[in-house]
Parts: C-alpha cells; structure tokens; sequence
C-alpha cells in the first residue's frame, strides 16, 4: 500500500477535501475492506432475498471502488519510486562548476 505520506494523503490529513478521485490513503483503504467485511457479514445474515440482494449490490460497487484505489495506491507508489530514482540519480551526477 502506498504511504500515508503520498501526494493524495495530503488534504486528507489536513481535514481538507481531495479532488482527485485518483488518489487514496492507506487509512481510506483500509476503511473500504472494513466496511466490505461488515456489508458482507450483513448479507450473510440476512432474513430474506430482498436484503440478500441488496446487500450484493451494495458489494457489487464496493468490489469496483476497492479495484480503484488498488491502482490509485500503486500509482501512487509507482510515482514515489520514480521520484527517488530521479532524486539519487540527481544526486550522483558531478556537480557543474562555473
């Protein structure tokens, strides 16, 4: 998962809101699988089919959230990565001398 210190967690942790669709905390993922988790056992609980299916609708769209802020956070970590490999790179090449 990506850190809670990427670019996307920045207005999260400020309380500010977060245009980006595309960017996800690692907290804010964690909170999907809980709710998941709990939808889930609410369906399995269920007393008849109406419920039972409404449920499943209900994990239908949690199914294609999760899938989105899997790739937002691998992105996301795909961005920090290159961020350090541009940053060391810097940082071995020899310094320009006037």
């Amino acid at each position: 998962m990506a850190d809670q210190k990427s670019a996307g967690s920045k207005a999260t942790n400020t309380g500010g809101f977060n245009p980006n669709p595309n960017q996800i905390t690692t907290i804010e993922y964690q909170l999907i699988i809980k709710e998941k988790e709990e939808l889930t056992q609410k369906q399995l609980d269920a007393g008849c089919e109406f419920m039972w299916q409404h449920y499943n609708r209900l994990l239908l769209v949690i199914d294609k959230t999760l899938a989105r802020g899997t790739r937002a956070n691998l992105a996301s970590e795909r961005r920090a990565r290159k961020e350090q490999a541009e940053a060391k790179r810097e940082a071995a090449l020899p310094k320009k001398t006037a």
